[in-house]
């Protein structure tokens, strides 16, 4: 519904994958789930999504915000490629508390998007593999081969909230960064895209920017930042595990197949 605190990791064990390959569903969501649509899509091949959540996202007041309802509608209910992918012209991140009832007044104020920015240049193609920074830097702890592999993914990932909707600093982001580098998950990717940090200013944003690239230490690599998905709306839908292509040169992001294709099962990090 809303996403948690690392919890959902605990049901792993659970979780009849056989079955769920036999009658496959659309599984949705982003934040804590990330561990769930990751194991799942390693151990069945199906592809997952990466999207809104139900309360957070698609209970928006008064309505879905047209982005995320036109890309839904895009990746979920079309037989044809996605195709590339846009900016939203306009964006959130204000916490409008939904246990009170605040959200219900009025609609959540929108500011202009400036776009999306290349920290490195270059091309890649591969599978979209990714989720939520905090829950992937903790699977590698807990459940490291339950991350499906990375080798020649066009990786994606976004920084969650600290608490009670604050923004987690520069700092820690790139510690987690640094955990998924150490453990192999980032040694072989294609490219990258990275979704807009939640709570973070302009300053900030540079300031992550700049980390990332020096962690990653690869400037061979296709770097895209500031993407429209994550913890701030409205919000593309990454279906993980389709075919995708990052090529900073014509400045094109896309899915360049159908999201409900069949797959083979992916394998463990090497």
């Amino acid at each position: 519904m809303i996403g948690g605190n690392f919890v959902c990791q605990e049901v792993l064990p659970h979780v009849q994958y056989e079955q769920l390959s036999k009658s496959p569903k659309v599984l949705m969501g982003h934040s804590d789930i990330t561990s769930l649509l990751l194991a799942v899509h390693r151990r069945t091949g199906l592809v997952v999504f990466y999207g809104p959540s139900v309360l957070s996202s698609l209970g928006e007041f008064p309505d879905v915000l047209p982005f995320t309802r036109d890309n839904l509608l895009r990746v979920l209910f079309e037989t044809r490629a996605v195709g590339e992918l846009a900016a939203a012209s306009s964006w959130t991140d204000e916490f409008l508390d939904w246990m009170t009832g605040e959200d219900s007044v009025r609609p959540r104020f929108l500011r202009s998007n400036s776009g999306w920015q290349w920290l490195q240049s270059g091309k890649a193609q591969g599978r979209l593999i990714g989720g939520c920074l905090q829950v992937m830097a903790d699977m590698v702890r807990r459940n490291i081969d339950e991350i499906p592999a990375t080798a020649g993914a066009v990786f994606f990932w976004e920084s969650a909230e600290k608490n009670v909707h604050e923004p987690i600093e520069v700092e820690a982001v790139a510690r987690d960064i640094a955990t998924l580098k150490d453990a192999g998950i980032l040694k072989h990717i294609g490219g990258m895209v990275v979704g807009r940090p939640y709570g973070y200013t302009t300053r900030m944003c540079a300031e992550l920017g700049a980390a990332l690239c020096v962690v990653l230490d690869n400037p061979r690599i296709p770097v895209l930042f500031n993407a429209d998905f994550g913890h701030t709306d409205p919000m593309l839908i990454l279906p993980i595990g389709a075919e995708s292509t990052l090529d900073s040169f014509v400045g094109r992001w896309s899915i360049d197949e159908p999201a409900l294709a069949e797959r083979t099962a992916g394998g463990r990090n090497s």
